[in-house]
């Protein structure tokens, strides 16, 4: 009997002391505050190919996987806006030439 309640005593206790135990700690952090994102992303010039991607997604619409006739339209309009890009950039090309 004795032995009975020592150990519900014991188990009580475990029981009322986890909540305090797991409570989180205090934690410090000494130094400078980390920069916001954006100051400290270096402002790299896109390339060629990433501004056509860019204007390519903002032109046709990226339809879902499994339409496969969007799928196609999507290509054909991709396909069109590289195509019109590239003369626009001869053009620009021929003028500077001048």
């Amino acid at each position: 009997m004795m032995k009975k309640l020592t150990l519900s005593a014991f188990a009580l206790a475990l029981i009322a002391a986890a909540p305090a135990y797991a409570q989180s700690a205090f934690v410090m952090i000494v130094g400078e505050a980390p920069a916001p994102a954006a100051e400290t992303r270096e402002q790299t010039p896109a390339t060629r190919e990433q501004l056509v991607e860019r204007i390519v997604e903002r032109v046709c619409a990226r339809p879902a996987i499994r339409d496969l006739n969007a799928q196609m339209a999507y290509r054909a309009c991709s396909k069109d806006v590289r195509e019109q890009l590239g003369e626009r950039e001869l053009e620009l090309a021929q003028l500077a030439a001048r």
